[in-house]
């Protein structure tokens, strides 16, 4: 909708969409839990990064057109000073889902919201 020549958000219709994106991204999650090797711990599940931090390179990469989780696991940081590396490779058929959601959907959202 166009109001004095400028484009006009619709507040319901975006919500509506964030939530739809929510709900997809929850599916995505729980679908790469059961999945993709030995199931993560919560913490360690959530803290996946699609971008490098200031102090930690991202977590999930792609290679050879797959798409890999590099979770660290810092069950035994105390213990040791650094965390392990527990690396799990998406079965193929959902490492296409999972680009889509990068590549399409979450985009959409972060200029939506």
């Amino acid at each position: 909708e166009a109001v004095d020549g400028q484009s006009v958000w619709n507040r319901t219709g975006c919500d509506g969409f964030l939530q739809r994106c929510q709900k997809i991204l929850e599916d995505l999650l729980v679908v790469v839990h059961f999945t993709h090797g030995q199931p993560s711990r919560g913490e360690e599940l959530l803290s996946t990064t699609i971008v490098n931090m200031p102090n930690s390179p991202r977590t999930i990469v792609a290679f050879d057109g797959m798409i890999m989780t590099a979770i660290r696991a810092d069950k035994t940081a105390g213990i040791s000073g650094r965390g392990k590396v527990k690396p799990h490779w998406m079965p193929l058929e959902l490492g296409p889902m999972f680009v889509w959601y990068l590549l399409v959907l979450r985009p959409l959202q972060i200029m939506v919201a």
